[in-house]
């Protein structure tokens, strides 16, 4: 017997995953409209409010990506998660600029998602991902410095070998959670990726 889903199941289940993808990138556009309006006022509560369900939205897509298999867009949903993690923890303003660029980026996940249903070779992320980055950095705090790895700051990585019945060496990783790390965005979930 298989573990593997049946073929049915998978294509259930995958047009439950672009069903989803359609109502949250709906609600995307409903909540980039006002922000990219010209004069919109980019440090109103309105605008942290819009800031907001962005986030979960792109959070809740990457989620879905990871779980079918589509990692190119989990990856750039990631970045543009982290720049609006920024926003949405007032450690920066959203600018013109920054707010064109997620919307660039959630553009260039709805072509990723739509060339994943339909067989497509999907487009390119590195350039996007890159900029979101670079603008994810910008925004951090002073006092986080975006070069060193934020989880490796308390308490310190000691890899101590622990015993394997295969033979194979394995390494113990200690992290202790915080309220200071959470609120740069370190936690469990992101300690586990890298």
């Amino acid at each position: 017997m298989s573990d593997e889903p049946s073929p049915e199941l998978q294509r259930e289940l995958l047009d439950d995953f672009y069903t989803e993808c359609d109502e949250l990138f709906g609600q995307i556009r409903a909540q980039l409209e006002p922000l990219e309006r010209v004069g919109a006022d980019l440090a109103s509560p309105a605008t942290h409010a819009a800031l907001e369900t962005l986030f979960r939205c792109v959070h809740s897509i990457k989620g879905n990506c990871g779980i079918v298999g589509l990692r190119s867009a989990e990856q750039l949903s990631h970045a543009a998660e982290d720049v609006l993690r920024r926003f949405t923890r007032r450690h920066g303003t959203p600018t013109p600029a920054s707010l064109e660029l997620v919307a660039h980026s959630i553009h260039r996940l709805e072509q990723l998602v739509s060339a994943h249903r339909h067989g497509q070779t999907p487009p390119e992320i590195e350039d996007l991902v890159a900029s979101l980055r670079r603008t994810a950095d910008a925004a951090a705090p002073a006092s986080e410095a975006p070069s060193a790895p934020p989880f490796l700051s308390a308490p310190p990585f000691s890899p101590r070998p622990a015993p394997s019945a295969t033979g194979a060496q394995r390494y113990l990783a200690t992290f202790a959670p915080s309220k200071d790390l959470d609120a740069r965005g370190v936690n469990i979930s992101s300690v586990r990726t890298r």
